[in-house]
């Protein structure tokens, strides 16, 4: 029955000790199940196998910049309280939105060709990058006066 259970080893550095603890794939799956938001999970758009995502290329204490697979894609910001936000598109160059976001408008979606950055100065839920219907990367809870600047792959 080894093959069949997961053994879990978990160090404690702080503490200094070892844990172990072991599970079987059936209490995997009830774990899941209860974890908190498993069921309240709300279906977004999918990343069927074989989407390029997005990829953190360089960052620093004020902004981090990804490189995007697609030229053409969405920003989405979800919020759940009022949410200034600036999108510029190129990155640094001309404002494509700024705007205080509501809960009751968002998400809000923001089409962008090339390069284009965004800073939120309140707390978000999550910052999505789309092509379409393809999810190709969620920052959640986007670091508040943090600028996130996406790029598009050289072609």
């Amino acid at each position: 029955m080894f093959h069949r259970s997961v053994l879990v080893l978990v160090f404690i550095v702080a503490m200094g000790g070892v844990v172990l603890v072991h599970l079987r794939p059936s209490s995997l799956a009830s774990l899941r199940a209860s974890m908190p938001g498993a069921s309240a999970r709300a279906p977004g758009p999918t990343r069927p196998a074989g989407v390029a995502q997005i990829r953190l290329i360089s960052s620093s204490a004020t902004e981090a910049t990804y490189r995007v697979p697609v030229d053409k894609y969405g920003l989405v910001l979800s919020c759940d309280n009022p949410c200034w936000t600036k999108i510029s598109s190129p990155a640094g160059g001309a404002t494509a939105f700024e705007s205080t976001l509501s809960p009751a408008a968002s998400p809000k979606t923001v089409d962008v060709v090339g390069s284009s950055s965004i800073m939120v100065a309140a707390r978000a839920i999550s910052l999505t990058v789309v092509s379409g219907a393809h999810r190709l990367g969620t920052i959640a809870a986007p670091i508040v006066g943090f600028t996130y600047v996406f790029d598009p792959a050289k072609t």
